[in-house]
C-alpha cells in the first residue's frame, strides 16, 4: 500500500509539473484561434443582397523570439457566397495567404502572428468584435455556367494579387448599379460553415481528383487562363 501511496504521489507531482511547463511555454510562445464571420454586401437595383461564412484562423509563435516575426497561420473556411438571383451567383473566394483572408486585415496590428501580435488579439479580439475589411480584400469570381468549372470568370481582383491592372466588372456581368458594398469581419464561437458543395454541384468531386477547374491534376500551372489557376483551396480550405 505505501508504494502505491508513494506510486500516487509521485504521478501527481509529474502531471503538476507538467502543468506547470505547458502554462510557462504557453506564456512564452502563445498561440491563438479565431473564428469570425465574414460577410459580403453587394447593391444591386433590387436592394443590398448578402452572404456570409464562418473562417477560422490558427496561428503559434515561432521559436524565435524576436518582436515581429510570426508563423504563417492555418486557414479553415471557405468562399463566401452572394446570390443575386436571376442576375447570378458572386463568390469571394479564400486566399492562399493567411494574411490575405480577412482577420489581420480588419483587425491591424504589428506583427500580428508573433508573440505580441497574439497577445495583443487575444485581449482584444472577442465574440461580437467586428471591424470592415478594406484593404487585400479578396477576389470575386462568377460562373458563367453554373455547372461548369472551366467558365469561371474574373469579376474583380486587387491589383496587389495580379502584375496588371485592377480587374472590376460587377456592372459589366451583372448589370447597371451592382456593385460591391463593403465586408465586414465579426469575431464569433459560430462553428466554420461549409456550404459550398450545395451551391456547387461538380466542387465534391473536383476536390476528390485534386483538380483545377479546368480539370488539370498537373503540378505545374501552364497557362494564364483563370481555371487552370484556380481549384479547391480558392473555394474552401482546411475543411477535408
Amino acid at each position: 500500500m505505501k508504494k502505491f501511496g508513494l506510486g500516487i504521489v509521485l504521478l501527481c507531482g509529474l502531471i503538476f509539473a507538467l502543468n506547470v511547463l505547458v502554462n510557462v511555454e504557453g506564456k512564452k510562445y502563445p498561440s491563438g484561434t479565431w473564428r469570425y464571420k465574414v460577410t459580403v454586401e453587394i447593391e444591386t437595383p433590387e436592394g443590398v443582397k448578402s452572404g456570409l461564412a464562418v473562417h477560422e484562423l490558427s496561428v503559434g509563435t515561432p521559436f524565435i523570439n524576436l518582436p515581429d516575426v510570426g508563423n504563417p497561420a492555418s486557414i479553415k473556411g471557405e468562399a463566401v457566397v452572394v446570390d443575386l438571383g436571376a442576375r447570378g451567383i458572386v463568390f469571394a473566394l479564400m486566399s492562399d495567404q493567411s494574411w490575405q483572408n480577412g482577420l489581420y486585415q480588419a483587425f491591424p496590428t504589428e506583427g500580428p502572428a508573433s508573440k505580441r501580435g497574439i497577445e495583443y488579439y487575444q485581449r482584444t479580439l472577442k465574440p461580437g468584435t467586428k471591424a470592415e475589411w478594406k484593404e487585400y480584400v479578396p477576389r470575386f469570381v462568377m460562373f458563367k455556367d453554373i455547372t461548369d468549372p472551366k467558365s469561371v470568370t474574373m469579376v474583380y481582383t486587387d491589383k496587389r494579387y495580379v502584375d496588371g491592372p485592377v480587374v472590376e466588372k460587377f456592372e459589366e456581368l451583372f448589370g447597371v448599379s451592382v456593385r460591391l458594398k463593403g465586408i465586414t469581419v465579426e469575431i464569433t464561437d459560430e462553428p466554420v460553415t461549409r456550404n459550398i458543395e450545395k451551391v456547387l454541384p461538380w466542387f465534391e468531386e473536383l476536390s476528390k481528383k485534386g483538380a483545377r477547374l479546368n480539370g488539370s491534376t498537373s503540378i505545374a500551372i501552364s497557362t494564364s487562363e483563370l481555371s487552370d489557376n484556380l481549384g479547391r483551396g480558392s473555394f474552401s480550405r482546411g475543411q477535408n
